[in-house]
């Protein structure tokens, strides 16, 4: 019985901290949608994304956009849930070339398949989370 409760904890501790890799803040640094890459034209501050226990926020060129997942135990997540909030961005080229790609490509791709998958590599200040929908987009961070 003992050896089912080890079994049981040592499962659920690796999910913990595979999804504990995935929590805090990254800032974008370039998107890959339809196999076009495009990197940001405005500081990291206004492209970020914020992965908490189970939701996320963030912002694209001041225009913000919160969610709700669940995280798969084979590093993929599921997106439950997905609201843009409406902002200002005074950059014309990132409103056209990165920002509409972004938000309602990439993120938007949940409402026909949720499930995303990430990989993590590197550590410290070089670490980076790619961000792949089931669409083969993805996003650097």
């Amino acid at each position: 019985m003992k050896q089912i409760y080890l079994i049981t904890f040592l499962f659920f501790t690796s999910i913990s901290f595979a999804q504990n890799d995935l929590l805090g803040e990254w800032f974008i640094h370039y998107t890959n949608i339809d196999g076009n890459q495009q990197y940001s034209t405005v500081q990291n501050s206004f492209n970020n994304l914020i992965f908490e226990d189970t939701s996320f926020h963030g912002s694209v060129c001041s225009n913000g956009h919160d969610g709700s997942y669940t995280f798969n135990d084979d590093n993929t997540i599921t997106i439950t849930s997905l609201v843009y909030l409406n902002g200002g961005c005074n950059y014309e080229v990132e409103i056209d070339l990165f920002l509409h790609p972004y938000l309602f490509d990439f993120l938007n791709y949940y409402l026909f398949n949720p499930e995303y998958s990430y990989t993590i590599s590197g550590s410290g200040a070089n670490e980076t989370l790619t961000l792949t929908n089931g669409n083969g987009d993805f996003v650097v961070y």
